[in-house]
């Protein structure tokens, strides 16, 4: 089976996704590989079932043996072309991708940290909230139904 990504470039209905000015920027094949295994690894964690008890109690986690790696998104297989991914998680996550994606070369077209700036003789600039973060805000709302880490626990 060939390696499949969530979000193909070469997939018509993938780069459809995004608006037609971002479809043909130099670098969309890196932006586009980086920025999935961006969201993918907001779920994963370097991790064993002998370390940690919670892995397999919540939903079906991807144990990937070789490299000691579980991805907590339901339904989440290495290959997106494999016959046990969960097809609405694919939709999720291209969806998703594609989202991040035009978040972030829209953030190049400025500077990522002003929101708002005026002139004339009274300058002020307003900085973004999120100016620091790699994603935007709520970006993870399609995946919300597949993930599947375990509950943060504190004494």
């Amino acid at each position: 089976m060939a390696a499949t990504s969530y979000f193909d470039i070469d997939n018509e209905a993938h780069i459809g996704l995004l608006p037609e000015t971002m479809r043909g920027v130099d670098d969309i094949a890196n932006v586009a590989a980086r920025t999935e295994r961006d969201v993918i690894s907001m779920y994963t964690m370097r991790a064993s079932p002998n370390t940690n008890p919670m892995i397999g109690l919540i939903g079906d986690p991807f144990i990937n043996q070789d490299l000691g790696l579980v991805i907590f998104l339901i339904g989440y297989r290495q290959e997106a072309n494999n016959p046990n991914t969960d097809p609405d998680l694919l939709a999720a996550l291209t969806d998703t991708i594609a989202d991040v994606i035009e978040w972030r070369l829209r953030r190049r077209l400025k500077d990522p940290m002003v929101s708002a700036q005026s002139d004339d003789s009274g300058k002020s600039t307003t900085y973004r909230e999120d100016a620091r973060h790699d994603f935007p805000l709520d970006w993870d709302w399609r995946l919300e139904p597949f993930d599947a880490r375990p509950p943060m626990w504190s004494l």
